[in-house]
């Protein structure tokens, strides 16, 4: 699924021409991103929450944790949920239904971006008794699209899930050796660990270039991209790479794709490093929700 802006062949021909020398209309490089603002904290109905912004693209996302009841917690696999809505203002592709085929291949790109045991290393302590077991929705609202789309939502995720507090529940013996669940005094609450939660690095061929962080135009230019979800395990080390999947009508030769996993791999790193330390500063701001979101 493509966008596509209202560009006259001329002006195709000066972005990949300018690309192809390795210098873009705002003057980054092939594999610079644009700036990025990150907040947390944003919304007061959730239990964790997100804004991302880059260049025109504006992406929310709001996490919210349920207590699951089942008959047996261990065949119940789906802990983390994740749905993407496209609001018809974003662009006006999304009026309609005219999101949802876009919509439903970015909730897949980051259920199987983080389809990985290692990814969150924790995920288990969600797990309460044989029966019950909490289930985190990962909710992200494309509130406008310019580019890099799926790139601001995997961080947005991520920062939405950092900033998710889970109730700390007690759980005690009832009748028939079943477990029950009670909500003890005080309203202890634990988060997850999401040092290593991956990002996905959308890498996009133009002409015979690879770059990132395309914006709406550049992405007009192009004739296939391919998202790169990778997890940083630990500093200064290779990230492990969960998931790729095309993007785009055009076809890619082996090599081509060798080349821009790894450029979304190295993309995925840097990236990584600067949103874990804007997290960890963000600690210590404590967000009053609502307040950034309406401002």
């Amino acid at each position: 699924y493509q966008m596509d802006a209202r560009l006259s062949d001329a002006e195709k021909v000066f972005i990949m021409h300018g690309v192809q020398e390795g210098l873009r209309n705002d003057g980054r490089s092939c594999g610079d991103y644009r700036p990025m603002w990150v907040e947390r904290g944003v919304l007061s109905t959730t239990d964790g929450s997100s804004r991302v912004r880059i260049g025109d693209t504006d992406v929310l996302c709001g996490v919210k944790c349920e207590l699951v009841e089942c008959e047996d917690s261990s065949k119940e696999t789906e802990r983390l949920v994740f749905s993407v809505d496209c609001s018809a203002n974003a662009t006006p592709q999304f009026i309609g239904k005219g999101g949802d085929e876009y919509a439903e291949e970015l909730a897949d790109a980051l259920h199987f971006a983080y389809d990985n045991e290692s990814v969150i290393p924790d995920l288990a302590k969600l797990t309460l008794t044989s029966t019950h077991f909490w289930r985190l929705y990962v909710d992200v609202v494309i509130l406008q699209y310019g580019g890099s789309v799926v790139d601001a939502a995997s961080v947005a995720a991520k920062a939405a899930l950092y900033d998710a507090e889970i109730i700390e529940l007690v759980t005690r013996p009832a009748d028939e050796n079943k477990m029950t669940v009670d909500l003890p005094e005080g309203g202890v609450t634990w988060k997850l660990d999401l040092k290593s939660a991956p990002l996905i690095s959308t890498v996009t061929k133009i002409g015979s270039t690879n770059v990132v962080d395309v914006t709406l135009e550049e992405e007009t230019c192009s004739f296939a991209s391919l998202f790169v979800g990778a997890s940083v395990q630990k500093a200064g080390a290779e990230p492990l790479v969960t998931m790729t999947r095309q993007a785009g009508g055009g076809s890619l030769d082996a090599a081509s794709i060798d080349e821009m996993i790894q450029m979304g791999v190295n993309a995925v790193a840097r990236l990584d490093t600067l949103l874990m330390e804007r997290l960890a500063a963000m600690e210590d701001e404590h967000p009053v929700p609502g307040q950034t979101f309406l401002s």
